[in-house]
């Protein structure tokens, strides 16, 4: 207890031990409630499992060579991007329809460019699913793009 009667040196040893001994019952606390977030998620026959890994991975129709070509025209470079390419690592689930869902920026380069590509992903051909032993899987897949940039000159 703190008391005027006390020593300085006293007082702050027992402000050290109030403080130890919160810390260690507030990382407790959060210990236990992180255990419960992060409980198995209860499994239900409509559950969608999403596969890391594949026999065979989800692809574009007709390639990659395919995607780029369709890609490209979509894309509108912002005025205010500078550089010689522009590159965006995108995260997302291919379903079993073949459709693009939760998708995610991993790198953007910034001025909204992430955005858009999440924006255009959605609306182009649906994917062919990924294969596991034989049967249509949902799966990740990370996506990087490289755009070459002809900059304006001024």
């Amino acid at each position: 207890m703190l008391t005027k009667r006390k020593s300085l040196c006293q007082n702050s040893i027992a402000i050290a031990t109030v403080s130890i001994v919160f810390f260690v019952l507030s990382s407790m606390n959060a210990h236990a409630q992180e255990i419960q977030t992060f409980k198995e998620p209860e499994q239900d026959s409509q559950t969608n499992v999403i596969c890391q890994i594949v026999g065979v991975k989800a692809e574009y129709p007709g390639g990659m060579k395919t995607f780029n070509e369709e890609f490209i025209p979509l894309f509108r470079t912002p005025k205010e991007f500078t550089e010689d390419r522009i590159r965006v690592i995108v995260s997302f689930t291919v379903e079993k329809d073949g459709s693009i869902v939760d998708g995610k920026i991993i790198r953007d380069p910034g001025f909204d460019v992430g955005q858009q590509v999440l924006d255009i992903l959605p609306t182009m051909k649906k994917w062919k699913p990924a294969m596991k032993s034989g049967e249509v899987e949902a799966s990740q897949f990370t996506l990087p793009i490289t755009i070459q940039v002809n900059p304006e000159k001024k």
